[in-house]
């Protein structure tokens, strides 16, 4: 994730009193977006996931480099669930792109089973990994917490988007779709996309103009 674009995310997020959790922590991009930060809020606890142990080895040295406390959990995002935690959370994410052809039939099976079991969406089996993540990572927030998301813009013109979109209407206000630039440095580098920021907040109430 580009510094930038990881320093807009955390503000957004960062906003509320929320503790953070980044579902996908990676290299630790997002959990140091802080020292990038120009009106972002100091974040007490942040909590990264990541089932890679190597990605977790360099997520905690990023976050010793820039000085930010964080709890990383060396396992599967989709073996936990929010029970598993006793806070609130606010998430920020830029989610692993992984093509549906790419993933083990049986893995994605079961990913199928558990996103449409507690979102109630029918999935797309066509679906990249990043969709399971957002709907997945819907599940985490409580009214009035938010989420700041990096994906690619695919989702808003495919047919496997129409279970993230209907997901995203019912579920949550929100304030920004923000395409970026093809322009500006690539954010997918193995993936001929343009990226989307999508910023969004939990809804107290269910959106009245769904079915």
């Amino acid at each position: 994730t580009p510094p930038k674009y990881g320093a807009v995310m955390y503000d957004w997020v960062s906003s509320t009193e929320d503790a953070l959790l980044d579902p996908g922590v990676g290299a630790g991009v997002l959990t140091t977006a802080k020292t990038h930060s120009s009106v972002g809020s100091e974040v007490e606890a942040f909590y990264g996931i990541d089932r890679s142990p190597l990605a977790i080895i360099m997520a905690a040295t990023a976050a010793k480099c820039s000085h930010q406390s964080v709890t990383l959990h060396e396992t599967d995002f989709f073996q936990m669930s929010p029970g598993d935690f006793d806070t609130d959370f606010s998430v920020i994410c830029n989610p692993p792109y992984t093509r549906a052809r790419e993933l083990l039939s049986e893995y994605k099976n079961q990913l199928n089973r558990l996103v449409e079991d507690t979102t109630g969406s029918s999935v797309s089996l066509k679906s990249p990994l990043y969709v399971y993540f957002l709907l997945h990572a819907g599940q985490f927030l409580s009214p009035g917490n938010r989420g700041a998301f990096i994906t690619p813009s695919q989702f808003l013109s495919t047919e496997y988007g129409t279970a993230v979109k209907r997901y995203l209407r019912d579920e949550f206000d929100i304030h920004a779709l923000v395409e970026l630039d093809l322009t500006d440095e690539r954010v997918f580098p193995d993936a001929t996309t343009t990226g989307l920021l999508t910023f969004v907040e939990k809804s107290s109430e269910p959106n009245p103009n769904s079915p």
